[in-house]
């Protein structure tokens, strides 16, 4: 199963943990991936296979911005870094990064009642 919330509080503590309090974080709501994508493990659980995606913006020193993309990258509460973008600051010295992290999972399917 699928939690935004658990996905944002993994986020918000690796980036605290290095200082980095000023973030931008939205997360899109889960959403179903195709039904061919390990359609069995699903099945098993009452669902079908979805990600939830965050997006992530902050500014920090190039080192610590590295440090903290490798270690999102590597923390098992998030399974892929989808998109990527740094860029440097000269006259601050600092870089700012734009990421997107995703958690895969499955999403329960719901039942809707017609009339």
């Amino acid at each position: 199963m699928l939690s935004k919330e658990k996905l944002a509080s993994t986020i918000v503590s690796v980036l605290r943990e290095k200082g980095v309090n000023q973030f931008g974080l939205d997360i899109r709501p889960a959403q179903p991936l195709p039904s061919t994508v390990l359609p069995e493990i699903a099945a098993e659980l009452g669902g079908q296979m979805g990600r939830s995606v965050a997006d992530l913006r902050f500014e920090a020193t190039p080192d610590i911005a590295t440090t903290l993309v490798a270690e999102l990258d590597k923390n098992p509460a998030i399974d892929a870094v989808s998109d990527l973008k740094l860029t440097y600051n000269p006259q601050t010295k600092r870089v700012a990064v734009q990421m997107s992290l995703e958690k895969w999972g499955v999403v329960n399917r719901t039942v809707r009642g017609g009339a």
